[in-house]
């Protein structure tokens, strides 16, 4: 007869770093046999060690298991051990990397493609981390905060000249990302998409540069003309002369729409 009303058999335990295991038979306080829920590994422990959640899963992960993770889906086991790691594979993403055995079963084990910053960013990779210590890195703080910009609904509501502006899929992962801001990035400078291109709705490595905070407020105070285009797009216009120039216009004309003086030029109009 069970003296351990706890320890009848069908009762689930968690353990501190395996999963969950079940009691499948019962012999005394210091023999009683489990096995866990995920592997179906077997082992003989001692009753207190249970309450305590102090018991193993020592079983190897066989190739071709499936383990869910706590918080980026399924894995699959690939390849191992080698090293005491296992080569996994994340189903929804493919993304491939080694964990240790007790990490896999914990769920632990974290998908570096899956979209965790704003929705849309993922950190890719390793080789460009995302902090020194517990502090952020620049760069990442640069990628971060212009994710921010383009798809966090409560910082476009403070500014809302952000609101249809998006970065390019290839800055999604920040390893690319951080590539190319290693190859451009000027000391004390600012991530800007605006004086590159007039009117530019995209940040990408074509359409951004660094500049000083003096550059990014020049800018950002300097005379302005919206305008639509034939094509009825809406467009601001910092630099008309560059524009005209570009767009083979005429400027007095131009001006001439923007002050209400005239309705179209080629089609233009004041927005």
């Amino acid at each position: 007869m069970i003296r351990n009303k706890d320890m009848a058999l069908g009762t689930v335990y968690d353990s501190c770093n395996y999963g969950r295991f079940t009691i499948i038979e019962y012999f005394s306080a210091t023999n009683v046999k489990v096995e866990f829920i995920d592997t179906g590994f077997v082992s003989s422990v001692e009753a207190g060690d249970i309450r305590k959640g102090n018991v193993k899963d020592r079983s190897d992960a066989a190739i071709g298991s499936i383990y869910n993770t706590n918080s980026c889906g399924k894995i699959i086991i690939k390849s191992g051990p080698e090293n005491s790691l296992y080569d996994i594979e994340f189903i929804d993403t493919g993304y491939k990397r080694r964990a240790k055995l007790s990490d896999i079963k914990l769920g632990r084990v974290k998908d570096k493609l899956k979209p965790v910053v704003f929705g849309v960013g993922f950190i890719g990779g390793d080789k460009h981390k995302a902090k020194n210590g517990k502090t952020n890195t620049k760069k990442y703080n640069a990628w971060s905060g212009m994710l921010e910009r383009c798809y966090c609904p409560k910082t476009q509501a403070r500014q809302p000249t952000y609101k249809g502006v998006t970065v390019c899929d290839d800055w999604h992962d920040y390893q690319v990302f951080s590539e190319w801001y290693e190859e451009n990035y000027i000391e004390g400078c600012h991530l800007d998409k605006d004086i590159k291109i007039d009117g530019n709705k995209i940040y990408s490595p074509s359409t951004c540069l660094f500049v000083t905070p003096k550059e990014n407020v020049i800018k950002a105070t300097a005379k302005s003309y919206n305008m639509t285009s034939p094509q009825g797009k809406k467009v601001i216009i910092y630099n008309m002369t560059k524009f005209c120039r570009e767009k083979n216009l005429t400027q007095s004309a131009m001006s001439q729409v923007h002050i209400g003086n005239s309705l179209s030029h080629k089609g233009w109009t004041r927005a």
